[in-house]
């Protein structure tokens, strides 16, 4: 028979920790995704003369979509 104790030495607050940053870094994962296909989703609604505008190819849209945007960053 297997028996379940709830005591505090008993590791379930640390499996309930490692499950609260597991589901912590799931979201994360899902509104970085989220974002990424916004962008790509944008990208793709201009036109040829806006994308070169801007330095860009619509064959590069998902591989720059899939780029963290990072306001720190000076382009050279």
């Amino acid at each position: 028979m297997i028996s379940l104790s709830l005591s505090a030495g008993s590791g379930f607050a640390s499996a309930t920790k490692q499950l609260v940053g597991f589901s912590a870094i799931t979201l994360q994962n899902l509104l970085r995704w989220q974002a990424m296909r916004k962008t790509e989703a944008e990208l793709f609604e201009l036109n040829d003369r806006m994308l070169r505008d801007i330095g860009l190819h619509r064959s590069e849209i998902s591989s720059i979509s899939q780029i963290p945007f990072d306001p720190t960053r000076i382009p050279r």
